[in-house]
């Protein structure tokens, strides 16, 4: 593969291409910015023998990415969409549940080198369901819900003890996993939660399921309706 050309607003992706790569194997890489380099994606790209690279310059939160527009277009079933990272392929959640959607639609598969994910497999399909959970970056939200609520616990006087295991950010992530055909054991190990506080957490979701702003990721619609076994 050549050097990457100068990507500019008239041009913001390219499509490398090599002789000598596995021609099911289509890299992604992006980065935000114009200052931003691409070059370190793209020589983990190459290492893993990618037949044909698509690069661009634009941010994963603008719903216009021509670079991945055109990659999609062309993937086949048995194809393998190779990224460094799970956000390379976008920053929101529903984007990202959306895209893995179609690209199983396809018959194609997502390998993350980062993550250590591979779709094909089906450990691999349900490491990307939780990691796309979390690559929204939801914990500052989270995080600031929390210190609102123990700041109103202390005001009231209340004596804090030890954090609940079963929280509604931990039950949403559950039910997500659950919809997604999971079962309660390899929920319970990729959460590190116990099969009994699984099904905890799906009661806690069905309870919660009526006020969204308890449970629900952001920029995410209610979970909708699962069974508990």
């Amino acid at each position: 593969m050549s050097r990457t050309p100068k990507l500019t607003e008239q041009r913001p992706f390219v499509v490398l291409r090599s002789t000598v790569g596995d021609a099911k194997l289509i890299g992604y890489a992006r980065v935000s910015t114009r200052e931003q380099n691409l070059d370190s994606q793209l020589v983990r790209l190459r290492e893993v023998k990618c037949c044909r690279i698509y690069a661009e310059k634009v941010s994963g939160t603008k719903g216009d990415r021509p670079g991945w527009s055109a990659l999609l277009a062309e993937l086949r079933p048995g194809d393998v969409l190779v990224v460094v990272r799970i956000d390379r392929m976008g920053r929101r959640l529903a984007e990202l549940v959306k895209s893995m959607d179609a690209i199983r639609d396809m018959g194609a598969h997502v390998r993350s080198l980062e993550e250590g994910i591979d779709t094909s497999h089906r450990g691999g399909r349900l490491a990307f369901d939780m990691v796309s959970v979390f690559a929204q970056k939801v914990r500052d939200d989270i995080v600031e819900n929390t210190h609102a609520g123990l700041a109103a616990a202390r005001a009231r006087g209340k004596m804090l003890g030890r954090p609940p295991v079963v929280t509604p950010a931990r039950a949403s992530l559950c039910e997500h996993l659950r919809a997604k055909g999971h079962s309660l054991r390899a929920i319970a190990e990729a959460t590190q939660l116990s099969k009994t506080s699984v099904s905890k957490a799906l009661e806690l979701a069905a309870h919660l399921r009526g006020d969204a702003r308890q449970m629900a990721l952001p920029g995410t619609a209610a979970p909708a309706t699962t069974e508990a076994s």
